[in-house]
């Protein structure tokens, strides 16, 4: 049988670890799962639900944008999440900005977590060479929907080609996130 005393000891070791996990809660160390990225930013942006979405991430970064393709002209919400160096668990909403067609393709640097290019495709990138100074990878896009694109380095080299083979310049101001 289990004495009144280990009952307390159980009640206040319990008690000691939710009050814990509350203090890590708080203190921003817990944060949103990579699955669950797209849908806590369409939630804390109030994003409607008919909207498009489109994403890439790696272990340091996800990125992505929400799209509505009724709005005439085409407008965008771009969203990044950071997966925090140390003591974290899991990603933190880090910025967002406001998209349009003729932003043409926008290059964000988010310092120690890379870079990413987020574009509505009004040019209709077909190709992405990355080109990092060892071996370059070519991703296929789709021509006709918004994409982007996420690397862990900030300064890798990436060249985007429409279906004709020409390249398209990054012609969207850089945004810069400072750490």
């Amino acid at each position: 049988m289990i004495a009144k005393r280990d009952v307390r000891t159980l009640v206040i070791v319990f008690a000691a670890i939710l009050i814990a996990l509350g203090v890590l809660w708080k203190c921003g160390v817990f944060g949103v799962r990579g699955d669950r990225v797209t849908a806590d930013a369409q939630k804390s942006m109030e994003i409607a639900r008919s909207w498009s979405a489109v994403e890439d991430g790696n272990a340091k970064q996800v990125t992505g944008i929400f799209y509505d393709y009724d709005q005439a002209p085409l407008k965008g919400i771009c969203y990044c999440y950071v997966n925090r160096p140390g003591v974290s668990c899991g990603f933190f909403f880090r910025q967002s900005c406001k998209l349009d067609r003729d932003m043409g393709i926008r290059k964000l640097d988010l310092g120690q977590y890379g870079a990413a290019y987020v574009s509505l495709n009004s040019q209709q990138v077909a190709k992405v060479i990355r080109d990092d100074g060892t071996k370059p990878v070519t991703k296929s896009v789709s021509p006709y929907s918004p994409f982007v694109i996420v690397s862990e380095k900030r300064d890798c080299a990436f060249h985007f080609y429409d279906e004709g083979g020409r390249e398209v310049p990054v012609s969207g101001a850089e945004a810069v996130v400072r750490d």
